[in-house]
């Protein structure tokens, strides 16, 4: 947390974090906690944007459970306004219209993206509608049979970057959700997952020359 900390104070940097603060199979809920905390100050601050996960969805809406879920770590969640603080400062996405780049949880992939008619023309309209829907009925949230869900296509919360991701064209994206040590880059078409299980990769992206550095922690 301090080598981001120290990232975030730089005057030319916004930092965006792709969600699962709280899917550990290492850190305790304890020090999770730690990372939402972190993570809260940060945006409060304006020096960073927080995109939630399946994960944080899991405390914050009870119909969308899934696995890692810790009693413990829902009652930490309710103490000191930590659930009030997601739901009002944590993002569904971010859609930077100027560069056609998505970042989101897991990826919106093309097949999904057909099922629902989502083009990159009406893209921002369909996010921000399906995104004003309660979570229990958009789209966003439908997790798709490649992780055990009942829907054909998973949509940004649950999509799977080896099993269901197909590029769309035109459209680059960042996510993270599905693990991965290495080959982050799908095909070399400026689609990238930054899942940090074990790595530490994250993206730096320069809007001036509209371009992706590869940097780790």
């Amino acid at each position: 947390m301090q080598q981001i900390a120290h990232m975030a104070d730089a005057d030319d940097v916004s930092l965006v974090f792709v969600g699962d603060f709280l899917d550990s199979y290492i850190y305790d809920p304890y020090d999770q906690i730690k990372c939402i905390d972190f993570a809260i100050r940060l945006v409060q601050e304006n020096r960073a944007i927080v995109i939630k996960g399946n994960h944080e969805m899991s405390y914050l809406r009870p119909m969308l459970l899934c696995s890692g879920w810790k009693p413990i770590t829902d009652m930490l969640l309710m103490q000191d306004g930590r659930r009030r603080d997601m739901e009002d400062l944590f993002k569904s996405y971010v859609y930077i219209k100027d560069a056609n780049l998505l970042i989101t949880h897991a990826g919106l992939g093309k097949r999904f993206a057909d099922a629902h008619e989502i083009t990159i023309d009406n893209l921002e309209g369909k996010f921000k509608a399906y995104d004003e829907m309660h979570a229990e009925d958009s789209p966003l949230y439908h997790c798709g049979r490649s992780r055990g869900g009942m829907y054909p296509y998973s949509g940004i919360f649950w999509n799977d970057w080896i099993q269901d991701f197909v590029p769309i064209e035109g459209l680059r994206q960042v996510f993270g959700h599905t693990r991965r040590k290495d080959d982050i880059e799908h095909g070399g078409f400026g689609n990238f997952c930054i899942d940090a299980f074990h790595n530490g990769h994250y993206l730096k992206f320069d809007q001036h020359t509209n371009t992706f550095d590869q940097k780790t922690l």
